[in-house]
């Protein structure tokens, strides 16, 4: 599966693609681009996004918590 956050990676989302693979996604793919082009990248790939405006899991949700954190529940 690919998985698409925001280029210029730093340690939280370092954190959350190792998360992503060693509990979700084994295989899964990485893709690091500009925060504007996640929402129409993920679309396009069927991929699922995360840590970016328009993405799956945005940074934070609604309620402005973390998003992919409390969605997912390792």
């Amino acid at each position: 599966m690919k998985w698409i956050t925001r280029q210029n990676i730093r340690v939280n989302r370092t954190a959350t693609c190792w998360l992503i693979r060693r509990f979700i996604d084994p295989d899964a793919e990485f893709l690091f681009l500009p925060a504007e082009e996640i929402a129409e990248t993920q679309v396009a790939q069927s991929a699922t996004g995360f840590d970016a405006p328009g993405a799956t899991y945005p940074h934070t949700n609604a309620q402005g918590l973390c998003s992919f954190w409390r969605t997912t529940r390792f």
